[in-house]
């Protein structure tokens, strides 16, 4: 584990979603300091290769969604035993609910066991509106007096659930029930396993120790998914030589996904500029100035990047934090007949800030992007992908109340504008970050999260390996980060505008060195305990060598 992850991370990962090959973009990707992108493969090699030639001539690494790949690593399966059966038996029938979605991609397998040797037939019942429509299957029952029935999904297209009539039912135990695909099952014993070959040989003949491609395997992987997700991963690793890895994101980390899945590294997406689907009472996000903005903050990021550090140390997995570059916005035309180009003006600023029509998602300040990402850096994050790059089209809305009759274009903003190529106030922000963020990664990437701690709204801090803690200012964030020796890392994350100075008390005495501003802090004197001053931005991180 410990020399595949130095393979994987022998240069810092910064990385954005959303991506072309284009010279100018490919500019703008360098000004901004990324050195990883992801985005969209082809199934046609030739024009595949020409992609990623132009990307590695940059030295910029990529995550490649492969739609063969991932369309394998994301197939759909089920597997459950109706230990408790969920079944609902309403007098001579057994009824199972279909999934809702897709219907036609689905099998069932449904295997019982019958009591009475003189039934070897079964009804099969299909309810629509009009009519009930009956079907009898043989039924070959196996040395344990058993069997299976397969059915295919799309038999049952726009009917709402399954039955079995079960005359004597008395006599028939239901004992389990698989709902998966033909597709997935192939998968899974190997049919396709000579497809995902080639296309990884393919791949490794690009791969370098300067330049990587790992493979996008599925977005915000399901339960269902996962048997498939790392069945795939396992023949990448396994026909690359480890070169390359699949990898998949998701907005929390389970115990399940680790262990079913085994990921070489965890990928979190946590957006916590969510407007109403945080809080339905709110029509958007608290902004910084907000007495709201801390119990978002705390509950909606620093919660799941808790979540997200447990795991990777149980599962010694390091992980890699996406941050919002992005928010929602829309537009009202008269008619259809306006939207060429759909994207053809920019949505201003400062009637989008003011905007109840912003959408679910709000933009973020410099200083509160700032702050998400050094509490990623103090909970152990190993990397920073950003969503997204150049703008995403949305979605056309039929509008009611005073504007009813129009259509609103809504649309996902990410750090380009749309009329050019160049960088809207988030990108500006993002490249500045980035400055900072390539030396800040250099020197974390091997520490190892020992610690997190923080204030309550008094200024003291929970018992730690520092002794007790506390502070006049309490909107800081506090974390001990160790390789062969011993770090703290503050983050303010008030993400307010102004600069704070504030006490930082010990029971003890100790020696810090400011490893980005090369200097020696002492700890002072004060009655009983000893203190330094620390002076922050919003939303600013600060790493201590510990010189005890």
């Amino acid at each position: 584990m410990i020399l595949f992850f130095l393979f994987l991370f022998n240069k810092p990962i910064i990385g954005v979603f959303n991506v072309k090959p284009e010279k100018e973009v490919i500019n703008l990707l360098k000004k901004c300091h990324f050195n990883f992108v992801q985005f969209y493969g082809e199934e046609d090699i030739n024009k595949l290769k020409e992609k990623i030639l132009v990307f590695k001539e940059n030295n910029i690494s990529l995550i490649i969604d492969d739609p063969i790949i991932s369309s394998f690593a994301s197939s759909l399966y089920y597997e459950r035993k109706i230990d408790n059966l969920p079944i609902e038996i309403y007098q001579n029938f057994v009824n199972f609910n279909i999934p809702s979605s897709e219907k036609e991609r689905y099998y069932f397998k449904i295997k019982l066991k019958r009591f009475k040797k003189d039934k070897n037939y079964l009804i099969i019942k299909k309810r629509n509106e009009k009519e009930e429509i009956f079907k009898r299957l043989l039924i070959r029952i196996d040395k344990n007096n058993e069997f299976i029935i397969t059915l295919k999904g799309e038999e049952f297209i726009n009917v709402p659930y399954l039955i079995f009539d079960l005359e004597d039912k008395e006599n028939w135990q239901i004992s389990s029930l698989t709902i998966y695909t033909s597709f997935s099952d192939s998968l899974l014993k190997g049919y396709f396993d000579k497809i995902i070959k080639e296309r990884i040989d393919f791949y490794k003949n690009f791969v370098n120790e300067d330049f990587k491609i790992y493979l996008y395997l599925s977005d915000e992987t399901k339960y269902y998914q996962y048997l498939t997700t790392r069945y795939v991963k396992e023949k990448i690793e396994k026909f690359s030589n480890k070169k390359i890895t699949g990898l998949s994101h998701l907005p929390l980390i389970t115990k399940d996904y680790c262990e079913k899945v085994k990921p070489r590294f965890l990928w979190v997406d946590i957006y916590h500029n969510i407007g109403k689907a945080a809080d339905f009472n709110l029509e958007r996000t608290p902004e910084p100035e907000d007495t709201n903005f801390i119990y978002f903050l705390e509950n909606l990021l620093i919660k799941n990047l808790d979540s997200v550090r447990k795991y990777s140390l149980i599962y010694k997995t390091p992980f890699i934090y996406e941050a919002p570059a992005f928010s929602e916005a829309g537009y009202i035309f008269d008619s259809l007949i306006n939207y060429f180009p759909p994207y053809k003006k920019e949505w201003d600023d400062s009637i989008k800030r003011n905007s109840e029509d912003e959408g679910a998602y709000r933009e973020m300040s410099e200083e509160e992007l700032n702050c998400a990402i050094n509490l990623a850096l103090l909970y152990g994050a190993k990397g920073i992908f950003y969503w997204h790059f150049l703008p995403l089209q949305g979605i056309w809305q039929f509008q009611y109340g005073k504007n009813k009759g129009k259509y609103k274009y809504y649309y996902l903003c990410g750090m380009v504008k749309r009329e050019n190529l160049s960088l809207r106030p988030i990108g500006e922000y993002v490249k500045r970050i980035n400055k900072r963020l390539k030396d800040i990664l250099k020197i974390l990437k091997d520490f190892t999260s020992k610690e997190v701690f923080s204030c309550d709204r008094k200024g003291f801090i929970n018992k730690n390996s520092l002794s007790l803690f506390y502070t006049d200012y309490p909107y800081l964030h506090f974390g001990i980060l160790e390789n062969s020796k011993k770090y703290l890392m503050i983050v303010e994350k008030s993400c307010q505008k102004n600069i704070r100075e504030a006490k930082i008390y010990s029971k003890r005495r100790l020696k810090l060195f400011d490893i980005l501003e090369k200097r020696y802090i002492d700890f002072k004197k004060e009655k009983e305990d000893y203190y330094f001053i620390i002076r922050l931005k919003g939303g600013e991180g600060k790493i201590f060598e510990i010189i005890d």
